[in-house]
Protein backbone atom coordinates (compact mmCIF):
# COMPACT_ATOMS: atom_id res chain seq x y z
CA UNK A 1 0.00 0.00 0.00
CA UNK A 2 1.02 3.34 -0.46
CA UNK A 3 2.01 5.70 1.69
CA UNK A 4 -0.65 7.90 3.41
CA UNK A 5 -1.10 11.39 1.44
CA UNK A 6 1.03 14.88 1.98
CA UNK A 7 -2.44 16.06 3.11
CA UNK A 8 -3.26 13.50 5.86
CA UNK A 9 0.63 13.65 6.87
CA UNK A 10 0.13 17.15 7.74
CA UNK A 11 -3.13 17.16 9.45
CA UNK A 12 -2.02 14.48 11.71
CA UNK A 13 1.27 16.55 12.71
CA UNK A 14 -1.11 19.58 13.18
CA UNK A 15 -3.24 17.58 15.63
CA UNK A 16 -0.15 16.65 17.42
CA UNK A 17 1.74 20.17 16.78
CA UNK A 18 -1.29 21.72 18.59
CA UNK A 19 -1.29 19.82 21.49
CA UNK A 20 2.46 20.60 21.94
CA UNK A 21 1.66 24.25 21.43
CA UNK A 22 -0.80 24.68 24.16
CA UNK A 23 1.87 23.07 26.23
CA UNK A 24 4.41 25.56 25.13
CA UNK A 25 2.20 28.65 25.37
CA UNK A 26 1.18 27.41 28.66
CA UNK A 27 4.86 26.78 29.99
CA UNK A 28 6.60 29.83 28.36
CA UNK A 29 3.76 32.37 28.10
CA UNK A 30 4.41 35.42 26.21
CA UNK A 31 7.70 34.16 24.30
CA UNK A 32 5.56 31.22 22.77
CA UNK A 33 2.15 32.76 21.92
CA UNK A 34 3.67 35.57 20.24
CA UNK A 35 2.89 35.43 16.42
CA UNK A 36 0.66 32.00 16.69
CA UNK A 37 -2.41 31.97 15.15
CA UNK A 38 -4.32 30.02 17.92
CA UNK A 39 -5.31 31.45 20.63
CA UNK A 40 -3.88 29.97 23.44
CA UNK A 41 -3.86 31.42 27.34
CA UNK A 42 -1.91 31.35 29.95
CA UNK A 43 -1.67 32.27 33.82
CA UNK A 44 2.13 34.27 33.96
CA UNK A 45 2.59 33.22 37.47
CA UNK A 46 2.09 29.46 36.58
CA UNK A 47 4.63 30.15 33.64
CA UNK A 48 8.05 28.64 33.77
CA UNK A 49 9.45 32.03 34.57
CA UNK A 50 6.32 32.88 37.14
CA UNK A 51 7.70 29.82 38.66
CA UNK A 52 11.18 30.43 38.66
CA UNK A 53 10.79 33.47 40.01
CA UNK A 54 8.69 33.31 42.24
CA UNK A 55 10.54 30.59 43.81
CA UNK A 56 13.98 33.05 43.83
CA UNK A 57 12.29 35.55 45.58
CA UNK A 58 10.67 33.32 48.10
CA UNK A 59 14.05 32.61 49.58
CA UNK A 60 14.86 36.66 50.10
CA UNK A 61 16.84 36.77 46.79
CA UNK A 62 15.98 40.86 45.28
CA UNK A 63 16.44 39.93 42.28
CA UNK A 64 17.05 36.95 39.50
CA UNK A 65 19.66 35.62 38.03
CA UNK A 66 18.24 36.34 34.25
CA UNK A 67 21.05 34.51 32.52
CA UNK A 68 20.10 31.15 34.02
CA UNK A 69 16.40 31.54 33.77
CA UNK A 70 16.88 32.52 29.74
CA UNK A 71 19.12 29.51 29.61
CA UNK A 72 17.09 27.02 31.01
CA UNK A 73 13.94 28.71 29.41
CA UNK A 74 15.45 27.99 26.05
CA UNK A 75 16.18 24.34 26.95
CA UNK A 76 12.89 23.82 27.96
CA UNK A 77 11.87 25.52 24.36
CA UNK A 78 14.18 22.87 22.55
CA UNK A 79 13.04 19.96 24.47
CA UNK A 80 9.79 20.57 23.82
CA UNK A 81 10.26 20.52 20.36
CA UNK A 82 12.23 17.34 20.15
CA UNK A 83 9.25 16.26 21.87
CA UNK A 84 7.05 17.43 19.32
CA UNK A 85 8.61 16.10 16.71
CA UNK A 86 8.95 12.90 17.70
CA UNK A 87 5.19 12.51 18.62
CA UNK A 88 4.50 13.82 14.94
CA UNK A 89 6.40 10.63 13.59
CA UNK A 90 5.38 8.33 16.07
CA UNK A 91 1.63 9.22 15.40
CA UNK A 92 2.24 9.26 11.18
CA UNK A 93 3.96 5.81 11.81
CA UNK A 94 0.80 4.87 13.56
CA UNK A 95 -1.57 5.63 10.87
CA UNK A 96 0.24 4.38 8.71
CA UNK A 97 0.49 0.78 10.09
CA UNK A 98 -2.95 0.80 11.10
CA UNK A 99 -3.83 1.20 7.09
CA UNK A 100 -1.57 -1.70 5.80
CA UNK A 101 -2.61 -3.84 8.26
CA UNK A 102 -6.72 -3.18 7.56
CA UNK A 103 -6.00 -4.14 4.15
CA UNK A 104 -8.18 -6.38 2.66
CA UNK A 105 -9.80 -7.04 6.05
CA UNK A 106 -13.66 -6.40 6.58
CA UNK A 107 -13.93 -3.46 8.87
CA UNK A 108 -14.72 0.33 8.60
CA UNK A 109 -11.65 1.54 7.76
CA UNK A 110 -12.76 5.30 8.70
CA UNK A 111 -14.26 4.37 11.97
CA UNK A 112 -11.90 2.30 13.50
CA UNK A 113 -8.66 4.85 12.02
CA UNK A 114 -10.77 7.52 14.37
CA UNK A 115 -10.87 5.33 17.03
CA UNK A 116 -6.93 4.59 16.49
CA UNK A 117 -6.43 8.41 15.92
CA UNK A 118 -7.70 9.36 19.17
CA UNK A 119 -6.23 6.61 20.94
CA UNK A 120 -2.72 7.92 19.69
CA UNK A 121 -3.25 11.44 20.68
CA UNK A 122 -4.97 10.94 24.14
CA UNK A 123 -1.42 9.15 24.39
CA UNK A 124 0.95 12.18 23.29
CA UNK A 125 -1.27 14.69 25.76
CA UNK A 126 -0.75 12.21 28.69
CA UNK A 127 3.03 12.29 27.89
CA UNK A 128 2.88 16.42 27.14
CA UNK A 129 1.18 16.35 30.30
CA UNK A 130 4.04 14.65 32.41
CA UNK A 131 6.54 17.06 30.71
CA UNK A 132 4.47 20.12 31.25
CA UNK A 133 4.62 18.08 35.20
CA UNK A 134 8.33 17.52 34.90
CA UNK A 135 9.14 21.37 33.76
CA UNK A 136 7.60 22.93 36.75
CA UNK A 137 9.04 20.79 38.79
CA UNK A 138 12.46 21.84 37.52
CA UNK A 139 11.78 25.64 37.20
CA UNK A 140 10.33 26.19 40.89
CA UNK A 141 12.73 24.24 42.40
CA UNK A 142 15.60 26.15 40.11
CA UNK A 143 14.22 29.08 41.38
CA UNK A 144 14.60 28.70 44.70
CA UNK A 145 18.08 27.12 44.56
CA UNK A 146 19.44 30.14 42.90
CA UNK A 147 17.67 32.34 46.09
CA UNK A 148 18.94 29.66 48.01
CA UNK A 149 22.55 29.95 46.51
CA UNK A 150 22.88 34.08 46.35
CA UNK A 151 21.43 34.62 50.16
CA UNK A 152 23.76 31.95 51.50
CA UNK A 153 26.35 33.57 49.08
CA UNK A 154 26.16 36.77 50.60
CA UNK A 155 25.88 35.19 54.45
CA UNK A 156 29.42 33.62 53.51
CA UNK A 157 28.22 30.15 53.49
CA UNK A 158 29.42 28.39 50.39
CA UNK A 159 27.38 25.15 50.49
CA UNK A 160 24.25 25.57 52.48
CA UNK A 161 22.46 22.56 54.10
CA UNK A 162 19.32 21.93 52.66
CA UNK A 163 16.35 19.76 52.83
CA UNK A 164 12.66 19.13 50.88
CA UNK A 165 9.72 19.83 52.20
CA UNK A 166 7.63 16.99 51.74
CA UNK A 167 3.54 16.61 51.90
CA UNK A 168 2.59 13.79 54.41
CA UNK A 169 -0.57 13.01 52.88
CA UNK A 170 -1.63 9.17 51.53
CA UNK A 171 -0.33 10.49 47.96
CA UNK A 172 3.55 10.92 49.14
CA UNK A 173 5.58 8.48 47.28
CA UNK A 174 7.98 5.69 48.93
CA UNK A 175 10.51 7.25 46.90
CA UNK A 176 10.26 10.73 48.41
CA UNK A 177 9.53 9.41 52.03
CA UNK A 178 13.36 7.32 51.30
CA UNK A 179 15.16 10.50 50.18
CA UNK A 180 13.49 13.31 51.73
CA UNK A 181 12.49 11.92 55.00
CA UNK A 182 14.53 10.22 57.84
CA UNK A 183 13.74 6.73 58.82
CA UNK A 184 11.08 8.51 61.51
CA UNK A 185 8.85 9.39 58.58
CA UNK A 186 8.44 13.03 59.84
CA UNK A 187 11.51 14.27 60.31
CA UNK A 188 12.91 16.16 56.63
CA UNK A 189 15.92 15.01 56.07
CA UNK A 190 19.02 17.57 55.07
CA UNK A 191 21.94 17.44 52.79
CA UNK A 192 24.88 19.61 51.52
CA UNK A 193 23.55 21.47 48.25
CA UNK A 194 26.57 19.77 46.93
CA UNK A 195 25.04 16.62 47.00
CA UNK A 196 22.11 17.54 45.35
CA UNK A 197 21.96 15.84 41.93
CA UNK A 198 21.11 17.98 39.03
CA UNK A 199 20.04 15.46 36.22
CA UNK A 200 16.59 12.92 36.44
CA UNK A 201 16.06 10.74 39.12
CA UNK A 202 16.30 7.07 38.33
CA UNK A 203 14.33 5.20 41.27
CA UNK A 204 16.83 3.55 44.15
CA UNK A 205 19.76 6.58 43.71
CA UNK A 206 21.59 7.83 46.49
CA UNK A 207 20.67 11.08 46.42
CA UNK A 208 17.58 13.57 45.46
CA UNK A 209 17.42 15.67 42.58
CA UNK A 210 16.74 19.38 42.18
CA UNK A 211 14.48 18.66 39.61
CA UNK A 212 12.63 16.35 41.32
CA UNK A 213 12.41 12.43 42.08
CA UNK A 214 9.12 12.09 39.61
CA UNK A 215 7.07 14.18 37.49
CA UNK A 216 4.13 15.64 39.57
CA UNK A 217 6.42 15.90 42.37
CA UNK A 218 4.91 17.91 45.36
CA UNK A 219 8.57 17.97 48.18
CA UNK A 220 9.80 21.43 47.54
CA UNK A 221 13.35 22.54 48.33
CA UNK A 222 14.25 24.80 51.08
CA UNK A 223 17.15 25.60 53.10
CA UNK A 224 17.84 24.90 56.62
CA UNK A 225 19.90 28.33 58.15
CA UNK A 226 22.61 27.15 60.81
CA UNK A 227 21.44 26.93 64.13
CA UNK A 228 18.20 25.78 63.15
CA UNK A 229 17.15 22.40 63.36
CA UNK A 230 13.51 20.55 63.67
CA UNK A 231 10.90 19.63 66.28
CA UNK A 232 9.69 16.27 66.74
CA UNK A 233 6.79 17.56 64.37
CA UNK A 234 9.34 18.19 62.13
CA UNK A 235 8.75 21.97 61.54
CA UNK A 236 12.04 24.07 61.15
CA UNK A 237 12.76 25.62 64.92
CA UNK A 238 15.65 26.99 66.57
CA UNK A 239 18.10 25.15 68.65
CA UNK A 240 21.07 26.77 69.30
CA UNK A 241 24.06 29.45 67.75
CA UNK A 242 26.29 26.27 67.57
CA UNK A 243 23.39 23.74 66.25
CA UNK A 244 24.54 21.51 63.18
CA UNK A 245 21.57 19.32 61.85
CA UNK A 246 23.95 17.64 59.35
CA UNK A 247 25.94 16.93 61.83
CA UNK A 248 23.45 15.47 64.57
CA UNK A 249 21.77 13.34 61.86
CA UNK A 250 24.61 11.98 60.13
CA UNK A 251 26.01 10.52 63.82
Amino acid sequence: MAPISKTARKLIEKLVGNIFERAKVRLLGRKAAKGKSLAFSFIPEFTLEGLFTAGSKEEGASSVDEDLLNGLLSISESYLDAHKAKAQAQAVHAVQTFIQDSENKKVDVAVELNERLTTVLDKIGSDVKRLVETETTTFRNMGIDSGIQRISAMQGVSDPTVFFVVVRDNNVCSECVRLHLLPDGVTPRVWKRSEIGAGYHKKGDSNPKISGLHPNDRCVLSVLTPGFGFNSSGMVVWKNVNWNELAEQRK
